[in-house]
């Protein structure tokens, strides 16, 4: 595939239209639903044709710039684009954004092979580079990491930490969304979050996340209602 050739073919089309072109190019089509997904839930796909940085992760520009330097993935010292930022909006060029919410960080790597070493964030604002990017890093998780399924790459895609860090009742509607079904929740990972929201509740140093409280709602909803 001629990349620029490519990016020149989807400058005009939508971001479902990119997935399309990517996948079709990239022999993934088996992709092409789950990045559906993703762009739907990363960004409204389809309302939106250009998609730059995501607000409420702008915060964490600075730690994935920080982070994706120390893994050598930006070198400020030979790439202008790559170049330190020097105040909190610059920071927030490299962090998530585009149709399907990838740190430009830690995923302009991916497109070095086609744009060379000094890729820039915004490059992920176009639709067509996106959809390629997200299929570049599907390909080198599962060639990396072994994460080769979808629901693996759900976590990937919440990040590790936060996967973690959340109840399982949030942690599978993030995997339907992105997958498009799971398995419901065994009864010891509902009391379990039960458990935790319960005593985050009462605990004065503790928050209990919005999402998370509502996600164990509909997941009792689902076994006792029957409601999706």
């Amino acid at each position: 595939l001629d990349f620029r050739e490519f990016v020149v073919s989807a400058e005009d089309v939508s971001t479902l239209e990119a997935i399309d072109l990517a996948t079709l190019e990239a022999g993934r089509e088996d992709l092409r639903d789950e990045l559906r997904r993703i762009c739907k839930r990363e960004a409204w796909c389809g309302r939106f044709r250009h998609v730059k940085i995501h607000e409420g992760d702008a915060w964490a520009g600075s730690r994935f710039y920080v982070g994706a330097v120390r893994r050598g993935w930006l070198d400020p010292d030979q790439c202008p684009a790559h170049a330190r930022p020097e105040s909190r909006d610059e920071f927030a060029q490299w962090s998530v954004r585009g149709a399907f919410g990838m740190a430009a960080a830690y995923h302009v790597r991916h497109l070095v092979p086609y744009l060379g070493e000094c890729v820039a964030p915004e490059v992920l604002d176009h639709p067509g580079v996106a959809a390629w990017a997200a299929v570049l890093y599907i390909e080198d998780l599962c060639k990396r990491t072994d994460v080769c399924d979808c629901p693996g790459r759900a976590r990937q895609w919440a990040g590790a930490g936060n996967w973690g860090r959340r109840t399982y009742a949030r942690n599978r509607e993030s995997v339907v969304k992105q997958c498009g079904d799971a398995p419901e929740l065994q009864d010891w990972e509902l009391l379990a979050d039960t458990i935790v929201i319960t005593w985050k509740h009462v605990s004065p140093w503790h928050r209990v996340g919005a999402g998370d409280q509502r996600a164990l709602e509909r997941a009792w909803s689902r076994r006792f209602g029957g409601e999706a």
